[in-house]
C-alpha cells in the first residue's frame, strides 16, 4: 500500500534489491515557461501590488483574490493534483509549500471583511440602497462564507501534502476540514470542491472509509453541476480511497470508467492533460501496489509492465486534444523520474525512452539503440516516439561542432524518420518525420541513395494528402529507371490541377522517349505510338515554351520513327520557331528527322534520277536548314556540326541551289579533306549550279582515283553514269558516240551489271539513245 506521504513513497521493484523512488516531474517543468504561466505570474504581481495599496474597505477582498490567483496558478499547472493524488518531485513539493503558505496567510481576512461590511452598514442611506446591501452580502456571504473558507482549506490541504513532518501534515489536514466545515450549503460545484478537500484530508489522516464517502458525494455533486474536471478529480480520489481499503482492483476499474466517460471527453485540452495525468498517476500507484503484493517475480514483472502501460496509454490517447509535443514532454519528464534498471531487455520501453531523453548524448544513444534492437511488437505504442527521439539526437549530433560523421548521422536520422512515418502515419510526429526525412536526403544528394528512395516511397504512398507530395512524386520518379512502372505511377498520380503537372508531363514524355531509344525490333513501333500520345497530351497540358518545345521534340522523334516524315517536319518547324526565340530547349529530334529525310530523298533520286524526290526536297531543305541552325551553337560538338552541314549542302543541291551547296562542300572539304561523299556531291552541286564542265572534271577525278585504288563501289558507278550522261548531253553532232559506247563496253566488261541499280538503268539509257 502507498502511504499518504508522497515525498517518502517507495515501490518494491522487480528485484528485491532494486527500489523505485518517488520524484515525478511536475506538469509544467522548470525548463518550460508557457504564455499562460507568464500571464498568471503577471496577474499575481498586479494583485500583490493591489494588496499593498488597498484601503481598509478593500484589503480583505484583495488578499482573498491574491490567494485564489496563487492557487489557480498551481491548478493551471496541475501541481495541486500532483501533490494530492500523484507523486511529486522535491521541486514540486517546495514550490507548492511556499505558494500554499502565501495563499493561506488569511487569518485576519474575515475581520477585515466584517469591518468593511460594517462600514457600509453605517452609511445613512444603507437601508434604502439595494446596491450597498448587495455589496455587504458579497463581503459576508460570497467572500466570507464561501471563497475565504475554500481558499484557506485548499491552502491547508496543500500544506498537508507538502510538509515533511507527519504530525504537522495531519494538523494541516484537520484544519482543512475545519475550514470547509464553516461553510453553509452552496451550489453543487462549490460543494464538490469542499468534499474533494475533505476526502483528501481524510486520506492524509488515514481514514480511507470516510474519505471514500466524501469522494463519492463529491462525484455526485460534480456530476449534477456538469463540472467535468471536478468529476474526474473526485474519481481519482475515490479510486485511491478504494486502494487504501484493500480494494485496488475496484479503484482501477472505477478510474478506467471515469476516463472513458462522456464527461471526460468534454474537458479542455489543458484540463484534459492535467486531469488525465493525475488519473494516470493514480492508476500507476494502484497497479504498483498490486505488484508489491505478489509473490511471483514473473507476476510482478507483468503487473509493473501494466503500470507503465498506463503512461503509454496517456501518451497515445487520441481523445486528448492540444499540442502532442507538450503532452509528450510532460509524460516523459514524469516517467523519467522513476528509477529502475533501464538497460534490461525487459525494461518497460516508455521508461527507457524517458531516461534516454533525460540523459547525455552518449548514454541516450546507447539506451535508444538497445530499444531499437527490440521488435516493434515488444516496443508497443511508443515505437514511433523512440525513433523520433533517436533521430532528434542524431541530428543534434550532426550539427554539433566537431561532429565525426555528420552526413551519416543525418542519413541514419532520415532512416529512422521514414520508419516512423511508415509505422504510424497517424502519429502526431509522422508528418514532421516524413518531411524531415525527405528534406535530409535531398540535402545529402546522391549519397543518400537507398535512404532517399525509402523516404520518398513512404512519403508518396502514405502521405498523399500533404501539399508537397507532388514534389516527392517527381523526385521519386527521377530516382527510378524509365522502364519501372512505379515511376510511371508516381508521375501519373500528379493531377492536372497541380502546379507540378507540367513537370510531370515533361518527365513522362522523357521516359517514353528513353524507352523508345533503348528498344529494338517490333517493340519500337509500339513505343513510338506511346511516345506520340504522351507528347501530344503534354502539348495540350503544358504552358511554358520550354515544356512545349520538349513535347514537340518528342513528337518529332515519334513521327520520324513511324515514318510520318512530312508531319514530323511540320512539327519540327513549329518547335524550331520557339527555340529560335531563345525560349525553347535543345531539339534533339532534328538530327534524326534530317537523316531520315536524307535517306528518303537520296533513295528516290537514285531510283529515277530525281523524279520521285521532288515533293520531299523542299521539306528536306527546310528540315536541314533548321538542323544546321540548331547545330551552329558554340557548344555543339564538331561532329554534330559536320553532319548538319553535310545534310544542308545536299538539301541545297537537291533544291537547285547548287552554288550555295558548292560553298558548303568546299568548307567541308577544307575541314575534313577529300572525303568521297563530299567530292561526289560537290559534282552534283556544280551541275545544279550550271557548271557542267567543272562537274565533269569533279566526277572524272573522283572516278580515276577510285579506279586506281581498285574501288568500284557505288560512288565509282555514280561518277561514270553522270559522266556518260554529260557526254551524251553534248553529243549533238555525234562525234562522241563511238567513244561513249566504247566506255560502256569497257564498263560492262568490268561488271556485266554496270554497278547494279540504279546505275545500270542510267548507263543503258544513254546507250539506247545513242544507237
Amino acid at each position: 500500500m502507498i502511504s499518504s506521504r508522497k515525498a517518502r513513497r517507495t515501490f518494491c521493484s522487480l528485484a528485491q534489491s532494486v527500489c523505485i523512488f518517488a520524484g515525478f516531474m511536475a506538469h509544467a517543468s522548470a525548463q518550460t515557461t508557457t504564455t499562460d504561466t507568464l500571464d498568471a505570474s503577471s496577474h499575481i504581481d498586479e494583485l500583490r501590488s493591489a494588496v499593498s495599496t488597498a484601503g481598509t474597505a478593500r484589503i480583505g477582498q484583495a488578499r482573498i483574490e491574491l490567494a485564489e490567483a496563487i492557487l489557480a496558478q498551481l491548478a493551471g499547472e496541475g501541481l495541486d493534483l500532483t501533490l494530492l493524488f500523484g507523486v511529486p518531485s522535491a521541486e514540486d513539493i517546495a514550490r507548492v509549500e511556499q505558494a500554499a503558505r502565501q495563499a493561506g496567510a488569511l487569518e485576519s481576512a474575515r475581520d477585515q471583511l466584517e469591518a468593511a461590511a460594517a462600514a457600509i452598514q453605517r452609511q445613512p442611506d444603507y437601508a434604502e440602497s439595494p446596491k450597498s446591501q448587495q455589496r455587504v452580502s458579497e463581503l459576508l456571504v460570497d467572500l466570507g462564507e464561501r471563497r475565504l473558507p475554500l481558499v484557506r482549506a485548499r491552502s491547508a490541504i496543500l500544506l498537508a501534502s507538502s510538509v515533511a513532518d507527519a504530525t504537522m501534515a495531519q494538523e494541516h489536514a484537520r484544519q482543512a476540514i475545519v475550514f470547509v466545515g464553516e461553510m453553509p450549503p452552496f451550489d453543487d460545484r462549490t460543494d464538490a470542491q469542499r468534499l474533494l478537500i475533505v476526502g483528501a484530508a481524510l486520506l492524509i489522516l488515514s481514514d480511507p472509509d470516510r474519505a471514500r464517502a466524501a469522494f463519492e458525494q463529491a462525484r455526485t455533486n460534480a456530476n449534477s453541476a456538469g463540472a467535468s474536471r471536478l468529476l474526474l478529480e473526485s474519481s481519482i480520489g475515490l479510486s485511491l480511497a478504494l486502494g487504501r481499503t484493500q480494494d485496488a482492483e475496484a479503484g482501477v476499474r472505477l478510474l478506467e470508467q471515469a476516463l472513458d466517460a462522456p464527461q471526460t471527453a468534454t474537458l479542455t485540452a489543458a484540463d484534459g492533460v492535467i486531469a488525465r495525468l493525475a488519473a494516470t498517476d493514480a492508476l500507476f500507484q494502484l497497479t504498483i501496489e498490486r505488484a508489491a503484493g505478489l509473490s511471483s517475480e514473473a507476476g510482478r514483472r507483468r503487473v509493473v509492465a501494466e503500470a507503465f502501460a498506463r503512461y503509454e496509454q496517456l501518451l497515445t490517447d487520441e481523445r486528448i486534444a492540444g499540442d502532442y509535443a507538450a503532452r509528450r514532454a510532460l509524460v516523459l519528464d514524469k516517467v523519467a523520474s522513476i528509477h529502475l534498471d533501464t538497460e534490461s531487455t525487459q525494461t518497460p520501453p516508455i521508461l527507457a525512452l524517458a531516461h534516454a531523453r533525460a540523459s547525455e548524448t552518449s548514454a541516450a544513444i546507447k539506451m535508444l539503440d538497445a530499444l531499437l534492437a527490440r521488435t516493434d511488437e515488444d516496443l508497443g505504442p511508443v515505437a514511433p516516439d523512440i525513433r523520433w527521439e533517436r533521430a532528434r539526437i542524431l541530428l543534434r549530433s550532426a550539427q554539433s561542432p566537431g561532429a565525426l560523421s555528420p552526413l551519416q548521422d543525418q542519413l541514419d536520422a532520415a532512416t529512422l524518420l521514414a520508419d516512423l512515418a511508415d509505422l504510424g502515419p497517424g502519429h502526431p510526429f509522422a508528418v514532421d518525420a516524413i518531411r524531415a526525412a525527405c528534406s535530409l536526403t535531398a540535402a545529402a544528394g546522391e549519397t543518400a541513395g537507398a535512404v532517399r528512395l525509402r523516404a520518398l516511397r513512404v512519403g508518396t504512398s502514405r502521405f498523399a494528402h500533404l501539399p508537397e507530395v507532388d514534389v516527392w512524386r517527381l523526385q521519386l520518379a527521377d530516382l527510378l529507371d524509365a522502364a519501372e512502372p512505379e515511376a510511371e505511377a508516381a508521375l501519373t498520380a500528379i493531377g492536372p490541377g497541380s502546379e507540378h503537372a507540367a513537370a510531370a508531363q515533361a518527365r513522362l514524355v522523357q521516359r517514353a522517349r528513353e524507352r523508345l531509344m533503348r528498344s529494338s525490333g517490333e517493340q519500337r513501333e509500339e513505343l513510338a505510338v506511346e511516345l506520340l500520345e504522351r507528347a501530344r497530351t503534354a502539348q495540350v497540358s503544358v504552358t511554358t515554351i520550354d515544356m512545349r518545345t520538349l513535347a514537340a521534340d518528342a513528337e518529332v522523334a515519334a513521327l520520324t520513327e513511324l515514318g510520318q516524315i512530312e508531319e514530323a517536319a511540320r512539327v519540327l518547324a513549329r518547335a524550331a520557331e520557339w527555340a529560335k526565340g531563345g525560349e525553347g530547349r535543345e531539339i534533339r529530334s532534328s538530327r534524326a528527322l534530317t537523316s531520315a529525310l536524307r535517306e528518303n530523298v537520296v533513295r528516290a533520286l537514285a531510283e529515277d534520277g530525281g523524279g520521285k524526290h521532288g515533293s520531299l526536297a523542299p521539306v528536306f531543305l527546310q528540315t536541314a536548314t533548321i538542323d544546321a541552325r540548331l547545330a551552329s551553337g558554340a557548344d555543339a560538338p564538331k561532329a554534330r556540326k559536320i553532319a548538319s552541314l553535310t545534310d544542308l549542302a545536299l538539301a541545297l543541291t537537291l533544291a537547285g541551289d547548287g552554288c550555295r551547296a558548292v560553298e558548303l562542300y568546299d568548307e567541308l572539304i577544307a575541314q575534313q579533306g577529300r572525303v568521297r561523299e563530299h567530292l561526289l556531291w560537290r559534282g552534283e552541286a556544280l551541275l545544279a549550279c550550271g557548271e557542267d564542265e567543272e562537274a565533269f572534271s569533279q566526277f572524272r577525278d573522283l572516278a580515276g582515283a577510285l579506279e586506281a585504288s581498285g574501288d568500284r563501289s557505288a560512288a565509282y558507278w555514280a561518277c561514270w553514269s553522270r559522266m556518260l550522261e554529260l557526254l551524251a548531253k553534248r553529243n549533238d553532232d555525234g562525234e562522241r558516240t563511238e567513244m561513249i559506247l566504247r566506255e560502256v563496253r569497257r564498263l560492262r566488261f568490268l561488271d556485266e551489271s554496270l554497278g547494279g541499280s540504279p546505275y545500270q538503268a542510267r548507263i543503258e539509257r544513254v546507250e539506247r539513245e545513242l544507237k
